[in-house]
């Protein structure tokens, strides 16, 4: 059987180019080039397949622009009284989403200007693109600027050049101005495929929609000297189109963020010069087809619908989970507060915290609404062997929704690493439990049942599998061990490898019928681009493992889901946060003060 997005429409998938390649020509009508032409007035020859891709290119445009001007946020805003745009422009589809973003843009703040440089020559435009810089031409014909250049390539013919300048002259509205000189890059002279680059004031934006999915290396020395000079100018931020052109060669666009319109492709994650990702959700995927079957996933906002509800009237304190937090010790106490605190702001019912007891008092005073238990402590002020029967009263008292978090902040001693191991044997297998932190060590693994949650960052990663992170290696080690895997990072993944049969289903994995699990290489690997660098700092873990636990207690039979809600969650606040106050003069714990932003954006 195969489960498609509609049990996790949460999740789309993430397919690389030739996939791509084949699910646009499925649902498009195949190859605009081929398929669609302009007839002498000028006008698309209309179609189905051609309104229909020509409404996706005008979809993805006016995201595109929308998420570049949100993204501007986090350094202070768009420059709308002075702002310059740099467009550079392919053939195809990318470059009909850049024109079309840059005229969101250009609607949008009156003062805006842009510079457009046609790579291939305004003549190679392909159908939708031309129609897209025809709407510009006619609505800011004084506002925008096409920048002469020459010979960038053999493709590139004298014909190209009577379109853009006319004797060395450049067009913008019906004025003329003489083009600048071509951008010396790194000190040598310009070769013939520099631009005529105007200086003077930076430019705000920089949009790269040269090259598509259907790049195939290496790139041109004409073109890589057009993203070079490009590259050399002062932007504020530079933006690429699905992809960053020219991938990862050398000569490569390097953009501060990556933009992917309707579908994540494979070949993004993991370019260091594509910057941040973003997926721009379309709508491709509303009803199952092959794809939804991709092992590679990425997570939508949509999984926090389920938070942005009407709660059950009748529901009391107890059915919104219980969370249990076995964290802290004299060298790091505040790890353990945080987790409290993002567990208690996350939506759990009830918190209870074991922690030394030297905290409990201030920590009392500080946060009320936590049940803080005083752990008796070694002398090295961690938590003691002996205080174990605690745990147990307490767990016998509770409800059916809970979860156990382990981790946060206990430090290394071997008296406390020896009690985690106790409350491993004894507890795991009766409700969620998450071991973050120092509670992350190989010889854990074997004394726990499920259903578990492991949060490791990278380098935790390395000393439980003895592997370099990657999607392979985080399905081996999640089947291996039997649990979710949540592995903390720019990109963070999440793997399910429990060995429920249910967990399976919903990850759209099936035995044919058998009910037998797949090998590892069928688990799909769920991908959230939310949160970026503003998470780069102390503390950020901790809340996450609260907030996790506080998804667990709430839903403890969908452990993957709740994790991925959690992730979600936490990406987005963090970036809420970013566009608020910057990523540079926060503190941590501000991340909470966004959880209720983020459910509303």
């Amino acid at each position: 059987m195969s489960v498609g997005t509609e049990t996790e429409p949460w999740a789309q998938p993430i397919l690389s180019a030739a996939e791509v390649g084949e699910f646009e020509a499925r649902i498009f009508g195949g190859d605009e080039t081929q398929t669609r032409e302009w007839s002498a007035s000028g006008a698309l020859a209309r179609s189905a397949s051609s309104a229909k891709a020509w409404a996706a290119m005008q979809a993805a445009g006016r995201a595109l622009a929308d998420a570049v001007l949100r993204d501007f946020e986090g350094i202070g805003g768009f420059p709308k009284n002075a702002g310059r745009l740099l467009v550079l422009v392919g053939k195809g589809h990318n470059g009909g989403d850049a024109l079309i973003a840059a005229e969101a843009i250009l609607g949008k703040y009156p003062s805006v200007v842009a510079d457009f440089v046609f790579v291939f020559g305004e003549p190679a435009l392909r159908p939708l693109a031309r129609r897209a810089w025809l709407s510009l031409q006619t609505r800011f014909p004084e506002r925008m600027q096409v920048l002469a250049r020459r010979g960038l390539s053999e493709r590139v013919t004298t014909h190209q050049s009577a379109h853009l300048a006319v004797h060395g002259e450049v067009k913008r509205g019906s004025r003329h101005m003489e083009p600048k000189a071509p951008l010396a890059c790194g000190g040598e002279a310009p070769t013939a495929g520099s631009e005529f680059f105007t200086t003077g004031a930076p430019y705000a934006l920089c949009l790269d929609g040269v090259f598509g999915f259907q790049f195939r290396p290496p790139l041109d020395s004409g073109t890589a000297s057009v993203l070079a000079a490009a590259g050399a100018l002062s932007v504020g931020l530079r933006a690429a189109v699905d992809l960053p052109s020219g991938l990862g060669e050398a000569g490569a666009f390097r953009a501060d963020f990556t933009y992917a319109t309707g579908v994540l492709k494979r070949e993004a994650l993991g370019l260091r010069n594509a910057g941040r990702l973003r997926y721009l959700d379309l709508g491709f995927f509303k009803n199952a087809n092959p794809e939804s079957r991709s092992a590679e996933r990425v997570i939508t906002a949509e999984v926090l619908a389920p938070l942005r509800g009407w709660r059950d009237p009748h529901s009391d304190k107890r059915a919104q989970g219980h969370v249990f937090v076995l964290a802290g010790s004299r060298e790091y106490p505040g790890a353990a507060l945080m987790c409290v605190l993002a567990a208690l702001r996350s939506g759990a019912g009830l918190v209870t915290a074991f922690v030394p007891e030297a905290f409990v008092s201030s920590f009392a005073a500080s946060v009320p609404e936590a049940i803080w238990v005083g752990w008796p402590e070694t002398p090295n002020g961690g938590l003691a062997l002996e205080g174990e029967y605690l745990l147990r009263e307490r767990l016998a008292r509770a409800g059916e929704k809970r979860a156990l978090v382990i981790g946060p902040g206990i430090g290394r001693e071997r008296e406390t690493q020896v009690l985690v191991g106790e409350v491993l044997k004894t507890y795991s297998g009766e409700l969620p439990v998450l071991l973050d932190a120092d509670a992350l060590q190989p010889e854990f693994l074997e004394k726990t049942r499920g259903p578990l949650v492991l949060t490791p960052h990278a380098g935790e990663f390395r000393r439980l599998s003895a592997a370099e992170p990657s999607d392979a290696s985080l399905r081996d080690f999640a089947q291996r061990v039997g649990a979710v895997v949540v592995l903390k990072g720019p990109v963070t993944r999440v793997c399910d490898g429990s060995p429920r049969r249910d967990s399976c289903l919903n990850r759209g994995v099936s035995g044919e019928g058998s009910g037998e699990r797949e090998g590892a290489s069928a688990l799909p690997v769920y991908h959230s681009l939310l949160g970026g660098p503003v998470l780069a700092r102390g503390g950020t873990g901790d809340l996450l493992a609260g907030m996790i636990g506080a998804q667990l207690a709430r839903e403890p039979s969908a452990i993957l889901e709740a994790s991925c809600r959690a992730v979600a969650w936490h990406g987005l606040a963090a970036e809420a946060l970013e566009r608020a106050q910057g990523a540079e003069t926060v503190r941590t714990t501000e991340l909470l003060n966004y959880l209720s932003l983020a459910l509303r954006s």
